[in-house]
């Protein structure tokens, strides 16, 4: 797998990127009305075969619909991740206004504050409040990447394709960007059939990962997406990375994840670690029984170590 690369040239706003293709896309979807998919990937095969087309990522991203419809998903993730590679790069982000930039962080906030737990219900939940306003301002990059990845945890990946892929020609370097990267990463990781495929996966997953960290450091699904894909040479040193992060940058880690950190922490017989954690969590929690529960694992653990 080589390395994506984004393509500079000239910005075309989606709905300009027209021309010809707009009878491609005609011809393509008159074929998948009919239900002949593959006759829809072989109009879009044909018509990137051109090396002077502008609109390259455009047509990759109806070819990953086309794929996964025909239930190619490897090829289908594959393909959009060219997508994003060929898009046209934009380096002119317009800020979002006032209204705008509201609906995103209210948005955003749902997303967070699930920190993975129930990811349908969350992605039902915005789809239900932002849709609407997302139809008539599809200029909001930041709500458009919220809305594609509740399409995505809905498993609608047709609706998700495209409406990311109109934010991402808008705003290709948002934290979302790189976090879905290396969730598209985690979809191929579960396909490959080979140790160097899913070592090749694990490492995009962490590098967009971190990058996506970076931008926004309270997603806490970020943190355990680093520690899970880390090779087991290296856990323990991330481990130490990433809860020390987490505990003096005062990261809140949702209920559900004490029990997570505490484990690990545990499982690598790093008992300060964990009892700093503890004692970070109860800052966050004045009463919580997945405190209190963790606690005394931690302490029947530490007992054994030592005794």
């Amino acid at each position: 797998m080589k390395i994506l690369k984004i393509v500079s040239c000239v910005v075309i706003p989606l709905i300009l990127e027209a021309s010809q293709f707009d009878e491609i896309k005609k011809r393509g979807s008159e074929a998948q009305s009919l239900g002949n998919l593959k006759k829809t990937q072989e109009i879009y095969c044909e018509y990137l075969k051109n090396p002077e087309i502008e609109n390259v990522g455009l047509a990759k991203t109806q070819l990953a619909i086309a794929y996964y419809k025909d239930q190619d998903h490897e090829k289908s993730f594959n393909v959009f991740l060219e997508a994003l590679a060929d898009a046209a790069e934009n380096k002119n982000i317009n800020s979002l206004s006032d209204v705008a930039l509201a609906d995103y962080r209210h948005a955003l906030n749902i997303y967070l504050e699930d920190a993975g737990l129930k990811p349908k219900m969350t992605a039902a939940k915005i789809l239900e409040k932002f849709s609407d306003r997302y139809e008539k301002h599809k200029d909001n990059y930041g709500l458009g990447f919220l809305i594609a990845i509740a399409y995505a945890n809905l498993e609608q990946y047709d609706y998700f394709f495209e409406t990311f892929y109109r934010a991402y020609i808008l705003c290709p370097t948002h934290y979302l960007v790189y976090k879905t990267k290396a969730a598209l990463h985690v979809k191929l990781f579960e396909r490959a059939t080979s140790e160097s495929q899913r070592s090749e996966h694990s490492a995009y997953i962490i590098q967009y990962a971190k990058q996506a960290l970076t931008k926004q450091p309270h997603d806490t699904t970020l943190y355990r997406l680093i520690i899970n894909f880390t090779p087991a040479q290296c856990k323990s040193e991330c481990l130490n990375e990433y809860i020390n992060r987490i505990i003096d940058q005062n990261i809140v880690v949702a209920r559900h994840d004490i029990q997570y950190y505490n484990d690990l922490a545990i499982t690598f017989l790093k008992f300060d670690l964990a009892q700093r954690f503890l004692d970070k969590a109860r800052m966050w929690y004045s009463y919580s029984r997945v405190i209190n529960e963790a606690q005394e694992y931690l302490n029947q653990q530490r007992t054994q170590a030592e005794g």
